[in-house]
């Protein structure tokens, strides 16, 4: 209640609008700056050299999660892992990246690959996978999605939070408006159908 010259910066749209509304930031000035990510580093390498240094199968469909903690309820991993299974598809694997357990994985055709915090090696990672999703339940602007997008790889979510700020659909990605494993499998069917121009994507 003292202080009279605060600004709230808010890196997605979603949340600049949620200050907006607060009774507590409302009656402040918002602004929104979106994060920024290193296009030296999260930038287009050769596919197939990515897939060998990561030892990934170059004749399989390749997806990526990526979670600080794959046991985070909020990053969806528990819809993935349906969604997942639901399709079907033998040639379709899912690797994942963060903390992880036992528990974690209750399907095959899983591969964790750890905890990776070289930022090169994550780089290298976006650029061998063919899908990246990210199917929180609740998020900002996750740097996870601006830096799949800028190794040029498509990205799968949920129509939340700061997630439309990045995906416009059919562009760099799809985004569903329903939250729930037959949507996401529907929108990772439609993506893995599509022919994305990682031009387009990066930019």
């Amino acid at each position: 209640n003292k202080v009279s010259n605060l600004t709230i910066i808010a890196p997605s749209i979603w949340l600049k609008k949620e200050a907006e509304k607060s009774s507590v930031f409302g009656e402040f000035e918002c602004a929104h700056i979106p994060n920024t990510i290193d296009s030296d580093v999260y930038t287009i390498f050769n596919k197939n050299e990515s897939q060998q240094l990561l030892d990934i199968n170059c004749k399989t469909i390749n997806v990526l999660f990526v979670s600080q903690s794959l046991s985070n309820s909020r990053k969806g991993m528990k819809i993935l892992a349906k969604a997942i299974k639901s399709l079907g598809n033998e040639r379709l694997r899912l690797y994942t990246v963060g903390l992880s357990n036992k528990n974690d994985f209750n399907s095959t055709g899983i591969t964790s690959l750890g905890t990776i915090n070289d930022e090169v090696q994550m780089s290298k990672v976006y650029n061998a996978v063919d899908v990246f999703i990210l199917p929180s339940l609740m998020d900002n602007l996750p740097n996870t999605a601006l830096e799949s997008c800028m190794c040029g790889t498509p990205v799968i979510g949920f129509n939340i939070g700061g997630m439309p700020d990045m995906i416009p659909n059919g562009i760099n990605g799809f985004l569903s408006n329903k939250i729930s494993d037959v949507s996401l499998t529907q929108i990772i069917k439609k993506s893995l159908n599509m022919d994305f121009d990682k031009s387009k994507i990066s930019s």
